[in-house]
């Protein structure tokens, strides 16, 4: 392995241990093109506009519109401290804004950095672990409610359509290659249990509403 030190500023490096930086981080925030003590500092007021990012509007219009059509996202994320946390804030934040969005770690040691188009076919391939149809008016908003609980326990959830008549929601999810059917009417959200279709068996069980999330991961 060869390590190589990076060059840098040394105007760089004593203007930060004169700003009271300690003068080992100074030469590595020097080397890293930091000039002044004022980049360092992490409050809001602090942070660069999001409009200096290039394309950020384009990109949150976007965003936007996936989530008002109801299209499936996915995060590709990274295993470090930074990689992971932006994952997980961006799950939770789209989430929240009704988006139907997923993540995906990839094996770095396999696939390298970057969107890389082996990493490409592996999202394109991903499929759903299971499909939720609503049955009945009203049923959309508890189906969703329902899909967030799952996507909590690293569930991949597709929701359906209320005006779907049940033989086209399992058409739907049949054709997306999802293993299994989650059935949300009146009487499975009155009485606290669900029925569950095997889409490749058409195996259908009951399921209480606390043993759903197990019961998917464990097929």
């Amino acid at each position: 392995m060869k390590i190589v030190e990076r060059t840098y500023s040394e105007t760089d490096r004593r203007a930060l241990v004169e700003a009271g930086v300690h003068p080992l981080l100074a030469r590595v925030f020097a080397a890293r093109r930091i000039a002044s003590a004022d980049e360092l500092r992490y409050e809001a007021a602090s942070l660069l506009h999001p409009k200096l990012l290039k394309n950020a509007e384009r990109a949150a219009q976007l965003l936007a519109d996936a989530i008002a059509q109801q299209k499936r996202l996915l995060i590709v994320a990274d295993y470090d401290a930074d990689g992971a946390t932006a994952c997980a804030v961006g799950v939770r934040a789209l989430r929240r804004f009704g988006g139907k969005v997923e993540y995906l770690v990839p094996d770095r040691f396999k696939l390298g950095y970057g969107l890389s188009p082996e990493l490409v076919d592996i999202a394109v391939q991903s499929k759903p672990d299971v499909y939720i149809a609503p049955l009945g008016a009203g049923m959309d908003r508890e189906a969703a409610r329902l899909a967030r609980e799952l996507r909590h326990h690293d569930l991949v959830v597709e929701l359906g359509d209320e005006n779907f008549r049940l033989k086209k929601s399992f058409d739907t999810a049949s054709k997306m290659g999802v293993r299994f059917a989650l059935i949300v009417g009146e009487n499975e959200v009155k009485s606290g249990s669900f029925a569950l279709k095997n889409l490749e068996t058409g195996e259908q069980i009951s399921v209480p509403h606390a043993e759903l999330a197990s019961k998917i991961q464990a097929k």
